[in-house]
């Protein structure tokens, strides 16, 4: 691969976790202190999302895939709607940057899966790095002085594992079709997923319920899909450029930025609402450790 081309993969694929990590700070605002009802959150991300679909057309105006890629394609947009569930449900268990690193423990198999789906080989010092990442999310998940995990640990290892295999399968689309045309193909089948729900005879009910909040919060939920869609332009868009596995070792930065954003935050009276973390000095120094572990896993992926 072109060392030019590489390079700006890379650069890109940190948009992934820098733009995600504030959409963690507002969802943990959502799940903790607003909306009751996790699909209510879910339908109307979705809706709001509309308004930022024509940058794609703009940049890379999407064709029709081809029929035999409409399962694998099925199955990445399930994932990207369904994923949310249990993601909710870990907010709600434990810190926003904690959750964010727990997105690292499925990270482990995607140099496996790339290798058998996609034929992508690394170093040996670069799967090396993904076992640092591992490690280093699995303890700090673990209770202080305890052998139990946090149960926000379970809730996010099925995701987890779910989001390695979508991310190998994106691989596997775009080595097919334009990132346009992958991008919003998965886009209209997360959105159907998410409009599916309406079928059930609850959700409207709860919509109307939680209206009132979206009515009041609009703003922060207009700019929260901002920055989640350019969070999923980066982290696609250098999917389609450079190795998956380069890819998911950039994006498992994003559990120390959501702790560098939310200690900044919560020193400003405006935002410190949005922060649900907890800044004891003791769990800082802890998380800190075991981030700089992340942070050199990551950089052994990223160096060739």
């Amino acid at each position: 691969m072109d060392i030019t081309l590489y390079i700006i993969g890379v650069v890109i694929a940190f948009g992934d976790p820098l733009f995600y990590s504030i959409c963690n700070i507002i969802d943990a605002y959502y799940v903790n202190h607003s909306f009751r009802h996790f699909t209510s959150i879910i339908i109307y991300n979705s809706i709001i999302s509309l308004l930022f679909l024509p940058v794609v057309f703009i940049l890379d105006f999407p064709q029709f895939p081809p029929v035999s890629l409409l399962p694998i394609i099925f199955i990445v947009g399930a994932i990207e709607c369904f994923y949310q569930f249990p993601y909710f449900y870990a907010l709600k268990n434990a810190d926003t940057s904690l959750v964010a690193s727990l997105f690292s423990i499925g990270r482990i198999f995607v140099p496996v899966l790339a290798f058998f789906i996609v034929g992508e080989q690394l170093v040996w010092w670069q799967y090396l790095g993904f076992f640092l990442i591992t490690i280093a999310t699995f303890f700090e998940s673990k209770k202080p002085g305890s052998f139990q995990v946090n149960k926000a640990f379970l809730f996010m290892l099925g995701t987890s594992l779910f989001f390695a295999i979508q991310t190998v399968l994106y691989k596997y689309i775009f080595e097919s079709v334009s990132w346009g045309t992958g991008f919003v193909s998965v886009w209209i089948v997360a959105f159907m997923c998410a409009m599916s729900m309406l079928i059930y005879p609850k959700t409207i009910s709860r919509l109307k319920k939680d209206f009132p909040v979206l009515k009041k919060n609009w703003k922060i939920f207009v700019v929260e899909e901002l920055f989640d869609s350019m969070g999923g332009w980066c982290y696609t868009f250098a999917t389609s450029l450079i190795p998956v596995s380069v890819v998911k070792g950039v994006s498992s930065t994003q559990s120390i930025v959501v702790l560098l954003l939310s200690i900044g935050l919560s020193k400003t009276k405006r935002f410190t609402s949005l922060i649900d973390e907890d800044a004891h000095k003791k769990i800082i120094k802890r998380k800190l450790f075991f981030y700089v572990l992340i942070l050199t896993g990551a950089i052994i992926i990223i160096w060739r």
